[in-house]
C-alpha cells in the first residue's frame, strides 16, 4: 500500500503537468477524461508512465474512465509482475506492436487515418510520440 501511494503521488505529478491543474483540482477517484484530459494528452500520460515507471500500459486501459487509483493499481500489478517474470525480446516486440496500435488507434479518432497507407499511419504515430513527449 506504501508503494500505492508514491504510484499515485508520482502519477499525481504527471497528471497536473499534462492538464496544467493545481494538484488540489484532480480527484483520484475521478475519471481521468472528467478532470479535462482527452485522448492526445491520454497519449501523452501513458508515455509519460512508460518513462517513469517503465511500465507500458495500453491507451485502452485509459478510456474504460479509468480514475488516478485504478491507474496507480495497474502500473503498481505490472511491475510486481515485472519482478516475477523474465523479460525476453519476443515479449517486448510484442508489447511494443501493441503499443503502435494503441497509437493509431488514437490517431484515428482524430481523423488522422481514414485513407492513410500503413507507413503514413506509422509516421503520423511516430509524429504524434514525438509531439507527447516534447510536453
Amino acid at each position: 500500500e506504501e508503494i500505492q501511494d508514491l504510484v499515485v503521488d508520482l502519477l499525481l505529478d504527471e497528471i497536473e503537468q499534462i492538464l496544467r491543474l493545481p494538484r488540489e483540482k484532480l480527484d483520484v477517484e475521478r475519471s481521468i477524461f472528467d478532470l479535462g484530459m482527452d485522448s492526445l494528452m491520454g497519449m501523452e500520460l501513458v508515455l509519460a508512465i512508460e518513462e517513469r515507471f517503465g511500465v507500458k500500459l495500453p491507451v485502452m486501459a485509459l478510456t474504460e474512465g479509468a480514475n488516478i487509483i485504478r491507474i496507480a493499481e495497474r502500473i503498481t500489478e505490472q511491475l510486481s509482475d515485472e519482478e516475477t517474470d523474465s523479460n525476453d525480446s519476443s515479449e517486448s516486440d510484442k508489447a511494443k506492436e501493441k503499443h503502435e496500435e494503441s497509437i493509431s488507434v488514437a490517431a484515428s479518432r482524430h481523423g488522422h487515418s481514414a485513407n492513410m497507407t500503413e507507413a503514413e499511419a506509422e509516421a503520423l504515430s511516430k509524429k504524434l510520440i514525438e509531439d507527447a513527449m516534447k510536453h
